[in-house]
């Protein structure tokens, strides 16, 4: 069953105030359940520990969104529990889901459809904003194997992100293991902050919201070009002098 776990991440302890309100309504609404924030620090000594098979291809990721991600799927296979976006925010009780025993996803609203999934041969794009999981659901294992050979994609939704995500679920062969439900189970509203209107079967009750405030594509396009260029600067410096690389295994 999927434990009472909600599993958030972010760069450090230090929350910006924009997710504050949301991040605090997991607890507010989910008073017995445990909610941990994973910090980069955090999250790279959980994968170094429960996952060192795979530590150099995570550290070899060019974005930390891929990290982010990454992680996620590794956290909801070895713990269980809830993962959520610090741009989600619960709206009512999650104790429902304590006695699912599937793994439990959700459509992103049919609006992004198109910008994805026909270039990709994708019926729907799936949602990994949040998602809720027993402990050790063999699906994790089958993406996780899917992630070694798309570790140099060029595109992070093709990388780690939700074009991942719904590849590795159109070719899972237990797909009675999966219960994927309609957006407004998790994220009722679209980018654009427009209500997805129910498609394929009766609407969900819907358990959290998406805001879609904090993503990592959005971040990208308002960085300041000062910003952008002091990045590059210090990864050339990075570059330059952080000599010699040690060999994966050492």
């Amino acid at each position: 069953m999927i434990p009472p776990l909600i599993h958030q991440t972010w760069h450090d302890e230090r929350i910006p105030a924009k997710f504050a309100d949301w991040a605090a309504s997991w607890e507010a609404m989910n008073p017995t359940w445990r909610r941990i924030l994973w910090t980069d620090r955090m999250l790279l000594e959980f994968v170094a520990e429960r996952y060192p098979d795979f530590l150099e291809i995570y550290c070899s990721y060019p974005a930390n969104i891929m990290r982010a991600d990454a992680g996620r799927y590794l956290l909801l296979d070895h713990f269980g529990g809830v993962y959520a976006d610090l741009d989600a925010e619960c709206v009512a009780p999650l104790d429902p889901l304590a006695a699912e025993p599937r793994l439990l996803l959700c459509h992103e609203p049919p609006t992004h459809w198109a910008l994805h999934a026909p270039y990709r041969s994708h019926p729907f794009v799936l949602f990994n904003g949040v998602m809720a999981s027993p402990a050790g659901h063999p699906f994790w294992r089958h993406l996780l194997e899917r992630m070694r050979g798309t570790r140099f994609a060029a595109d992070v939704l093709d990388a780690t992100g939700p074009c991942l995500l719904t590849g590795a679920y159109l070719a899972y062969g237990d797909k009675a293991g999966i219960n994927v439900r309609s957006c407004q189970l998790f994220t009722p509203k679209d980018a654009h902050g427009k209500s997805a209107p129910p498609y394929g079967e009766a609407a969900d009750t819907t358990l959290t919201r998406h805001y879609w405030a904090g993503t990592w594509w959005s971040d990208r396009k308002r960085r300041p070009i000062r910003d952008r260029a002091t990045a590059l600067w210090h990864r050339a410096r990075n570059l330059a002098t952080r000599g010699p690389r040690l060999d994966p295994a050492a």
